[in-house]
C-alpha cells in the first residue's frame, strides 16, 4: 500500500497461500510482507514503512501525530487470543477486548473527524493499522459470525473509504485466502 501511495513503481509478487511452489519461494525471505530493494530485504513492517519513508520522501506519509503509527495495534494480539481460544466459555471475554479495540479506533477516527486515523489523509497509520484491521473482520466474520456493530458507525466508513482507495484495490487478495490463513488456528470440532 505505502509504494502505491508513494507512487513508487515496483513489482507487485502475491501469492495463493495453498501454492506449494509459492510457498517453498517465500519460505527464503522468512515472513511477509517482504520488501527486496537493489541488495536490501526486509520482513519487518515498521522496518519497511520507515524504510520507505527516508528512501522515497517525495510523497511523506508519516502522521503529524508520531503515536498514531502504532495506533490500534492491540487489535491483532486480542483478534489473535479469540480466534486461537478453545473453550466457548471464554469466547465472549476474548470479544469484548475486540470490541473495546474497536472503540478506541472509532473514537480515534472521531477525534480526527476521518474519514482516515490522522484526519484527510491517508498516512503510514492507515497503511499500518487497515491490513491488520481487514484481517480481523474478515476471519471473525467467517469463523465467529462476528461483524462490527452500529455502535462502531465510523469504523463502517473507514472500511469503505479504504476499500476503495487505490493501494487497498491494487494490494487486495480473495477473502479466501485470509479464511485460510486463519483456518489452522480455529478448534477443531
Amino acid at each position: 500500500m505505502i509504494l502505491i501511495e508513494k507512487g513508487v513503481d515496483f513489482c507487485l509478487k502475491v501469492f495463493d497461500p495453498s501454492d506449494p511452489e509459492k510457498i517453498s519461494w517465500l519460505s527464503t525471505l522468512k515472513a511477509t510482507p517482504a520488501i527486496k530493494h537493489g541488495d536490501t530485504i526486509m520482513t519487518n513492517v515498521d522496518d519497511i514503512a520507515e524504510y520507505l519513508e527516508i528512501t522515497f520522501p517525495d510523497v511523506p506519509l508519516q502522521p503529524a501525530d508520531y503515536d498514531l503509527l502504532d495506533f490500534g495495534c492491540e487489535i491483532f494480539g486480542n483478534f489473535f487470543r479469540y480466534i486461537n481460544n478453545k473453550y466457548e466459555d471464554q469466547d465472549s471475554a476474548f470479544q469484548e477486548k475486540v470490541v473495546a479495540n474497536l472503540t478506541a479506533i472509532n473514537e480515534q477516527l472521531v477525534t480526527s473527524g476521518g474519514p482516515f486515523i490522522a484526519g484527510e489523509k491517508l498516512t503510514l497509520a492507515d497503511c499500518n493499522l487497515f491490513p491488520k484491521l481487514h484481517h480481523v473482520l474478515v476471519a471473525l466474520g467467517h469463523f465467529k459470525n462476528f461483524h462490527v456493530s452500529d455502535d462502531h458507525l465510523m469504523i463502517v466508513g473507514y472500511i469503505g473509504t479504504m476499500m476503495q482507495t487505490n493501494s487497498f484495490i491494487k494490494t487486495r487478495y480473495p477473502d479466501s485466502w485470509v479464511h485460510a490463513r486463519w483456518s489452522k488456528y480455529i478448534k477443531q470440532q
